[in-house]
């Protein structure tokens, strides 16, 4: 983030986040992770205008008669492209995604009308929520569009964009787009439902807060606390009831998945007034989401709604894996809970690694608990592709922004230093809040080793801090300073240490990579999922031989497992060979490698004498976390 922007938020806010993210660049990621971004980008992230034009064409021809037909959320596609853009350049800032982000946003707002008016529909239909060029689609009003979603992630792409680069362009085109739908809208009661359904019109709340965190504009603000005025005329009844009474979004009026960005105006309406309601309302939020709705992988929802069981089969849809992730992001930098990052890595480690072809080239509607992951024209049932856009979908738009985050939660800068969320090999160079430069270089084979050697090197003679997350699920976990070993290292928590940092200290971390299990509740009582560190472990018929219907059994007590060589050219990240009750040999696979030969594969098995500690359930609890 640019100084210049993080300055102008200061000033006009009456509380600050824990956690702060780092500059464009300052995270640089290596090994597996770091090779699946770069195919990613090339594979796909650059080659997305060029094989699908349409993505941007739709503007320049939205009147051209006869009108073309488009999916209702054809809006949607440049600005979660865009936001993807903008996600990826702060871990991997090349002058080549420079230039294409650049080239994209110049081209994007040449087709904005003087009026703010930046959408693929005809002039005819502007602010109406409805065209007559609506592809069918099945469980959708007819003629209706998304036009409210579609400003939407338009208005977090060019934002985004201002806030790496500081791009007056991108905030100029957001600002004439904001400022249309403010004159438009009644000077009460600005519901914003008449743009498209309510979860995903209504999500504008939270582009008018970003613009009100930039600007300063207080009527940016206004119109995120009017967007929706309840009976009550006190400030929060204009928000959606259930959620600011703490109910979990699964029994809301509104129990979609695309609720979570409107979710996402929380915290900064708790920073831009300091009330509390605002900040507890999106803890409870956030740890019922996690609680009733984010499943064994770290993908939340099923079929593409909070459900309010993270047990039932269903999609799970990648669109909504990200959103989840955006949300916990913001959770992570307003509460500084080690545990958030915690869960970040799980879904992203998981679900995000899965939902993305190893090569990088094609991406999946659905990352289920089991069965199988296809590539998104293989599983869609409403085609979105057409002439033009022929690859172009909600999920390979909105796809990348999910490898992207990780450069928003790998590292944060404290208060009095920073905090390491992201193990696995990479750098890390940060300036601090006291002036000093710090920099991180990690040599780890994590997350398929558990130990991990961090070098300091700093020119400071100051002191500052170095914040560790240790996760929950590791119950032993040492660390040494130089060789010596620390003491009072807890899960679930931050290990702070402060000091005089000489050039090349170094710290050294073993994590505890003892299996741990999360017991399966409903039609899946009596199961397990089996979890090595953050990894979920997966029986893939690809890499075990054996009957791919039968649910293996194992003893806790004696699942002692070794490595093991696929017969094939494909390798996943980690195969591990272990005895079943029967005495078989299974193979479980990390979650992110099953499936994706095509092949089917299981996450939930049966074992006994498995000792739980499910994330998220009733231990994680305590002065600093909402009892669940």
């Amino acid at each position: 983030m640019s100084s210049s922007v993080q300055n102008n938020r200061s000033k006009h806010r009456f509380a600050n986040p824990a956690l702060v993210q780092l500059g464009a660049g300052d995270v640089r990621i290596h090994g597996t992770v770091g090779r699946r971004l770069k195919s990613m980008v090339e594979q796909w992230l650059l080659t997305v205008p060029l094989s699908n034009p349409a993505i941007i064409d739709a503007y320049r021809t939205r009147n051209r008669t006869p009108l073309r037909e488009l999916v209702p959320w054809e809006g949607e596609f440049a600005g979660k492209y865009l936001t993807g853009l903008v996600e990826t350049y702060r871990l991997l800032p090349t002058k080549r995604l420079r230039g294409q982000i650049t080239d994209f946003v110049a081209y994007l707002v040449s087709f904005q009308d003087d009026d703010g008016y930046l959408a693929p529909w005809p002039d005819s239909c502007k602010l109406t929520g409805k065209a007559p060029n609506v592809r069918k689609v099945p469980g959708e009003k007819e003629g209706e569009t998304w036009e409210g979603w579609g400003f939407y992630h338009i208005l977090i792409g060019l934002l985004g964009w201002h806030d790496v680069h500081n791009d007056q362009e991108a905030l100029e085109a957001a600002c004439k787009l904001g400022d249309l739908i403010v004159r438009k809208r009644p000077a009460k009661g600005r519901d914003l439902s008449d743009l498209g359904p309510p979860e995903k019109s209504l999500s504008l709340m939270h582009a008018f807060c970003l613009l009100y965190e930039v600007t300063g504009s207080k009527r940016y603000l206004d119109m995120a606390r009017q967007a929706r005025r309840g009976d009550d005329p006190g400030e929060c009844a204009d928000w959606p009831e259930g959620i600011l009474n703490d109910l979990p979004l699964f029994r809301t009026e509104h129990p979609r998945w695309e609720s979570l960005h409107m979710l996402q105006s929380l915290p900064i309406l708790y920073y831009a007034t300091g009330r509390e309601r605002y900040r507890s309302a999106f803890e409870h939020a956030w740890w019922n989401l996690v609680r009733y709705d984010v499943h064994n992988t770290g993908g939340f929802s099923t079929d593409e709604n909070a459900v309010g069981s993270p047990y039932r089969e269903g999609s799970i849809e990648s669109c909504a894996t990200v959103a989840f992730m955006a949300l916990s992001v913001d959770m992570l930098h307003m509460t500084g809970d080690s545990v958030v990052a915690d869960q970040l890595e799980i879904s992203f480690l998981n679900t995000v690694l899965a939902m993305n072809a190893i090569a990088g080239s094609w991406w999946a509607y659905s990352v289920p608990m089991a069965g199988q992951r296809k590539a998104f024209a293989i599983d869609n049932l409403f085609i979105q592709g057409r002439a033009g856009s022929p690859q172009l979908n909600c999920c390979a738009t909105n796809g990348p922004r999910g490898f992207g985050l990780l450069g928003r939660f790998a590292a944060l800068r404290t208060p009095d230093g920073i905090a390491v969320n992201f193990y696995g090999p990479s750098e890390i160079t940060a300036k601090l809040a006291n002036g000093s430069v710090v920099s991180l270089r990690q040599t780890t084979r994590y997350p398929i080793g558990n130990r991990v050697k961090i070098r300091i090197s700093t020119e400071s003679r100051g002191s500052f801090s170095i914040s560790l997350r240790i996760p929950y699920w590791s119950v032993n976990t040492a660390v040494y300073l130089n060789g010596v070993p620390v003491e009072n290292v807890r899960s679930a928590e931050y290990l702070t240490l402060t000091r005089t940092w000489a050039h090349d200290d170094e710290i050294r971390i073993s994590f505890d990579f003892s299996l741990h299990y999360w017991m399966g509740e409903e039609h899946l009582a009596g199961r397990c999922s089996i979890y090595r560190g953050p990894l979920l472990l997966a029986r893939d018929d690809y890499f075990d031989n054996g009957d791919s219907q039968s649910i293996p059994k194992f003893d806790a007590n004696h699942m002692k497992g070794r490595a093991a060589v696929a017969e094939a050219w494909l390798q996943p990240q980690v195969l591990l060979e272990y005895e079943s009750t029967s005495h078989d040999r299974v193979r479980l696979c990390d979650f992110a490698s099953a499936g994706s030969t095509g092949g089917t594969y299981q996450t939930w098995f049966w074992v006994k004498n498995a000792n739980a500690r499910p994330f998220s359930r009733r231990w994680l609890t305590g002065t600093n976390r909402l009892p669940l």
